[in-house]
């Protein structure tokens, strides 16, 4: 019985398909205060160069105002409290 809030990591082209699906099995949880929706990002990029490791995440697009704004849109329509991180 403790409020919780979902985390989504937003990813083009892997998981963009998916919002609406997310949204309903969201919608079906007990005790979800906020959704999340934590758009992708390339910031561990220079550990892996300090590691002398390829970044595998070079061949994903990051996330565009236009995307994360349609992401919102879809789950406040379907009354889920959701916010761009």
């Amino acid at each position: 019985n403790k409020n919780i809030e979902i985390r989504y990591p937003f990813i083009p082209g892997m998981n963009d398909g998916e919002v609406e699906a997310i949204g309903r099995f969201v919608r079906e949880l007990k005790n979800v205060v906020k959704m999340k929706v934590l758009p992708y990002h390339c910031y561990g990029k220079s550990k892996y160069a300090g590691l002398g490791i390829d970044y595998p995440g070079e061949i994903i697009d990051l996330p565009t105002k236009e995307q994360l704004e349609k992401v919102k849109s879809t789950l406040k329509s379907m009354n889920i409290n959701v916010y761009i991180d």
